[in-house]
């Protein structure tokens, strides 16, 4: 028996927030909502998330579509990854020098990368 593809509660329940957000924000209106989704997704929207339950990736990726065209204005630019922080230049370097943590300096060394700390 094949299953439909699922999304984890967890995962799911960032895109759930963020409707919400916008419609108790007034951004979404109960007529845009309805003409945009599903009446599951709509479901959805009022429900207790569970982070442990499985959702249809099919009312995420509705969800989600809604929100770039609300918050990303419709551009698929606004799904790009965020362009790393500037770290030390340094290959494999996430850190950002400036804004490194204690823990992470503690860890890496006083420069505060942790590309040098997984150096040989």
């Amino acid at each position: 028996m094949a299953t439909a593809p699922s999304i984890k509660g967890s995962a799911f329940s960032s895109v759930i927030d963020d409707v919400r957000r916008l419609r108790d924000e007034g951004r979404l209106g109960s007529d845009e909502l309805e003409a945009r989704l599903e009446a599951a997704d709509l479901a959805l929207i009022d429900e207790k998330i569970q982070t442990a339950l499985w959702y249809p990736i099919e009312s995420y990726r509705r969800l989600s579509e809604l929100l770039l065209d609300v918050e990303g204005g419709g551009d698929p630019e606004s799904r790009a990854a965020p362009t790393p922080p500037s770290g030390c230049g340094r290959p494999a370097c996430t850190c950002s020098s400036s804004t490194a943590s204690s823990a992470r300096r503690t860890r890496a060394g006083a420069s505060g990368c942790s590309a040098s700390a997984t150096r040989g």
